[in-house]
């Protein structure tokens, strides 16, 4: 068996469309010595894995009779054990394996109990102590070379991406309340943004893997998330990945156009027949606009909350002595302007004749 490349995350840094591409090129993978496979079919990550490890966790904390009827348990979830033996089975002799899902990196439990559920330190620990130990457990019964690839989103623009996916996709423990705002949002701490804290829980486990970890933003990439995992982190040559097929943009895990965002938030729109009505209007849309949540002086306070955790994955992880783990610190994101009464009338009847 060759290395097991273990990508973790985070959310909102390419993965869904990372996930997709390796999909349509499974067998270019192959040919290159990697098999990614064997994952949840609907989407193409390794969720099936994740969330069985989850069921597994909160089965031996005694709170699965709680959680057992969402529907990640009923329809993802699939037994561990099984899932590895079937990669094993599949994947040939000495070739390397790639396993993706980014609710491995911390908040599997987290995005499954509801926005406003508060979850102790303690809890959340315990749980993803299970699933790390447990998967290191599984991998390891494979080969005894284990790279764990993350990529980190500056914290402030990580947020602004969740809330615009939230509200595009509301949690299903949260399907029948109303879209809060943003600053109800930020306060209910729904993903885990330290980053120092989970990657150093990470490596106490996996003490003995590789941990590649880079910053999502442009100027980390020759070109782009995609060819940087199958160049810089899997090693395959640029002439071959020219070969790869190319993925439509619309399979992207793409965001809210802002005026539907607030469209869905003013019309209180629970309906998921009308949600998805409006995430095709933006899918259709020749360029998706969003814009900023934070105002500067916000934006700053935020991001002084995470200066010393970045500081510290930058020199412990990416050996940057001047410790500065995001090249990109802009600050001056274009505001928007609020959601005009012409607006609603153009999307209301846009949603009428899609209806009738």
């Amino acid at each position: 068996m060759g290395k097991i490349f273990l990508h973790i995350g985070t959310f909102k840094t390419g993965s869904t469309a990372l996930q997709f591409d390796m999909h349509l090129n499974r067998r270019c993978l192959l040919e290159n010595g990697f098999y990614y496979g064997d994952y949840f079919d609907n989407y193409y990550l390794h969720s099936n894995l994740c969330y069985g490890l989850l069921r597994e966790a909160l089965v031996e904390e005694g709170m699965y009779e709680k959680y057992k009827s969402h529907p990640r348990f009923l329809h993802v979830a699939e037994n561990p054990d099984d899932i590895i033996a079937n990669i094993s089975k599949h994947s040939l002799e000495n070739m390397n394996i790639i396993i993706s899902s980014e609710a491995f990196f911390a908040d599997a439990f987290r995005t499954l109990v509801g926005l406003h559920t508060i979850l102790s330190v303690q809890e959340k620990r315990k749980i993803n102590t299970y699933m790390r130990k447990r998967l290191k457990e599984l991998l390891f019964s494979l080969c005894d070379q284990v790279v764990i690839v993350c990529y980190l989103r500056r914290q402030d623009l990580f947020i602004e991406a969740q809330y615009n996916q939230y509200c595009k996709n509301i949690w299903y423990s949260d399907r029948d309340e109303s879209l809060p705002e943003f600053e109800e949002f930020v306060m209910c701490n729904p993903i885990d943004l330290n980053y120092f804290t989970v990657l150093e829980e990470w490596r106490e486990i996996f003490d003995t893997a590789e941990f590649i970890v880079k910053p999502y933003e442009k100027n980390a990439f020759c070109k782009d998330l995609i060819s940087d995992f199958y160049t810089d982190i899997l090693g395959i040559n640029t002439e071959e990945v020219n070969y790869f097929k190319k993925i439509d943009r619309k399979q992207g895990n793409h965001r809210l156009d802002r005026d539907i965002l607030e469209y869905k938030k003013y019309m209180d729109i629970r309906n998921g027949k009308i949600n998805q009505l409006l995430i095709q209007y933006c899918e259709n849309l020749e360029k998706v606009k969003d814009y900023a949540y934070f105002n500067k002086s916000e934006r700053i306070e935020f991001m002084e909350r995470y200066y010393k955790q970045n500081a510290m994955v930058a020199k412990k992880f990416l050996h940057k002595g001047n410790g500065q783990l995001f090249e990109n610190m802009d600050y001056e994101i274009p505001v928007y302007e609020g959601l005009e009464m012409k607006k609603v009338r153009r999307i209301t009847q846009w949603l009428l004749n899609e209806l009738v």
